[in-house]
């Protein structure tokens, strides 16, 4: 493959007796050839003590490259790990008795000047040079894992997976990732443990003095899961454990919010029911309380009996003459009409205190206003409560933010969510920065732009609870007032009915 694979020599014997032997054709270098050997002595004497690097290149099976293709890929390998082709002693030869096109390197890695090299093989390094080389002569550009993008089916090159011992545990381990997510590696275990995969598994150290993962097959065979790939070394492995717990307390948190949203509607349809039989009932208590008995005789005659006493005693008339309102013996009622008296059922009833109906039900029109009062709150607190997740707040931040930012015209550079913290930090233009809350915001890095946008947030929610407490003002205003209505009113109509169906559900005891 077009990956390099590096071997490291103390001497140049190997190119000698492996680069070029019987069969190998010459590719190119900085060194001229004549024979293996003249090879072999020039590369020892121009390394100064220093190591032979051995490297080997091939292309997939099928394909073949000529002589000149090979040595720009081998210029652009050697520039990759840091040494100047040009400026250092190296040669190439190629093998074409195997049933793949590749070739071998032998460089010295002390320069023509007698500067030391060092060589980049690390794992990255090795991986950017397969990706553009494949890029260079038109071949699939490899993917590999990247330890900065989470993801629970890393990449795992292929030619870790040779065998099938460990093909079947990268299978496993793959399986149990994407089917169970497992949130520690005591589940992972388990699982791993379970009659469909039998693997035990060991935490020892290895010769470098870290610990390392070891599973063990039903067969005996113990794979280190870092010979995998860098994808299954154990760091990466505990972060992938740590994504799965994390999207599997994601995924309860967005269906518990499913289903409170679903809950929520049949919430606010009694909401809304408490409100309209709240003014219903109101309005009907207050005009009850308002209405009084504004007449004595009803449209058949019959007289009815003021219910209200009078504000002081029924005045005596001289002589205790007809329609008198006080006895000759000086008792409160009036001489009788067959006596010429000439009285009234209305008048007899004057000396009798009678209960005050109205205020009584203008009381139990304010009592019943302050039950349904309590009522919503209860159902307005429910419907807080089942409706808001506290944990997902940051779209409702985010907004306000942006709708100050339209008004000030202001073009935030960067946006991401605070460590820790439900806040927005934000980076503007000016290298200011500022880190919004629900209702303020801390300037971090002071700035011209953080400072004008603080204040037009702060001014901003400022005039909302301004006008939310000017509501509930008003609001208390209305109530006090209607109360004061209920409780001085004292005249009431008791045999008025009313003919509005939801009666029912506005007596005193709802």
């Amino acid at each position: 493959m077009t990956r390099p694979f590096l071997k490291f020599h103390a001497d140049a014997t190997a190119a000698r007796d492996y680069v070029f032997r019987r069969g190998a054709k010459l590719v190119g270098g900085t060194l001229p050839f004549l024979t293996p050997g003249q090879v072999c002595d020039d590369l020892d004497l121009l390394r100064r003590g220093r190591q032979i690097l051995h490297m080997t290149l091939s292309l997939p099976e099928g394909l073949r490259a000529d002589d000149a293709r090979w040595i720009k890929i081998v210029e652009l390998t050697l520039e990759e790990l840091g040494v100047i082709p040009d400026r250092t002693a190296w040669i190439a030869g190629r093998h074409e008795d195997s049933n793949c096109d590749h070739v071998h390197v032998a460089v010295s890695l002390s320069d023509f000047s007698g500067h030391n090299l060092v060589v980049q093989k690390k794992r990255h390094v090795l991986d950017r040079i397969h990706q553009k080389i494949n890029r260079m002569i038109g071949l699939e550009v490899p993917a590999y894992f990247s330890p900065q993008v989470l993801t629970l089916d890393p990449i795992t090159p292929k030619r870790n997976l040779t065998s099938p011992d460990t093909r079947n545990l990268h299978a496993a381990l793959q399986q149990i990732f994407l089917r169970v997510q497992p949130g520690d590696i005591e589940i992972l275990a388990a699982h791993m443990a379970g009659p469909e995969f039998g693997y035990r598994h060991e935490v020892r150290e290895n010769r470098h003095g870290s610990r390392s993962h070891f599973w063990i097959s039903k067969t005996g065979v113990e794979i280190n899961s870092s010979n995998l790939g860098l994808a299954w070394e154990p760091r990466f492995v505990l972060k992938r454990l740590k994504l799965a717990r994390g999207l599997r307390d994601l995924r309860a948190r967005l269906d518990l919010s499913r289903a409170l949203r679903a809950a929520r509607h049949p919430l606010n349809h009694i909401l809304e029911r408490l409100d309209d039989l709240k003014k219903r009932y109101g309005h009907m208590g207050m005009a009850r309380a308002l209405k009084g008995v504004a007449r004595s005789v009803d449209e058949h005659g019959f007289a009815h009996h003021q219910t209200v006493p009078a504000s002081g005693p029924a005045e005596p008339t001289r002589g205790g003459g007809a329609g008198s309102g006080r006895a000759a013996d000086g008792r409160v009622g009036s001489t009788s009409k067959s006596a010429g008296g000439g009285g009234s059922a209305a008048d007899e009833s004057r000396g009798t205190p009678q209960p005050d109906i109205g205020a009584e039900i203008g009381r139990n029109s304010k009592r019943d206003r302050h039950a349904f009062d309590r009522a919503k709150q209860n159902v307005e607190g429910a419907v807080g409560y089942f409706g808001t997740d506290p944990q997902l707040t940051l779209g409702d931040i985010l907004r306000q933010a942006l709708g100050v930012c339209r008004e000030l015209g202001l073009r935030p550079k960067v946006w991401h969510a605070a460590p820790g913290e439900t806040a927005l930090d934000v980076l503007w233009a000016d290298g200011s920065v500022t880190r919004v809350f629900g209702r303020e915001v801390k300037i971090v890095r002071p700035g011209e732009q953080a400072s004008a946008f603080e204040r037009a947030y702060r001014n901003d929610h400022l005039e909302v609870d301004a006008q939310e407490r000017s509501d509930a003002h008003v609001e208390n205003q209305i109530e006090t007032a209607c109360d004061g209505l209920a409780d001085h009113e004292v005249s009431v109509e008791p045999d008025e009915t009313t003919s509005d169906p939801d009666d029912d559900f506005a007596g005193p005891g709802w």
